[in-house]
């Protein structure tokens, strides 16, 4: 990609072959967290090599504090999903849902399931 870009800066051509993909449905959910203190996430890890979730990324690392949320830099991760149909990508996100902690110091998850997107038939 990098190299066609740099092509046709340069006023040349770049080969391309087009590439057929399936469609996916994509889910990306970012996670916030009631007020506390991070100590460690549960279950990203797991739902990853079970093939429920596709990718995640941690933001925030233990000791970070949370309190109210005020823009996007309070996200403690994110995580996506991808799936063939609506129903897929719903069961596997609710399965995600229910499985994933940001446990606090205090041992309480942390994480806003309240904010997380649920989808409907």
């Amino acid at each position: 990609m990098v190299k066609a870009v740099v092509d046709l800066t340069l006023g040349i051509k770049p080969h391309v072959e087009k590439v057929d993909i399936p469609p996916k449905l994509t889910i990306n959910e970012f996670v916030y967290c009631h007020k506390g203190t991070l100590k460690t996430l549960e279950g990203f890890d797991e739902l990853l090599a079970e093939g429920v979730i596709n990718d995640y990324k941690q933001f925030k690392y233990p000791g970070s504090e949370f309190d109210k949320i005020n823009g996007s830099g309070d996200r403690v991760a994110y995580y996506s999903i991808e799936g063939d149909s609506l129903e897929e990508v719903a069961k596997r996100h609710a399965l995600a849902n229910s499985q994933i902690r940001a446990v606090s110091e205090a041992g309480e998850d942390l994480i806003r399931h309240d904010l997380i997107e649920k989808f409907h038939n």
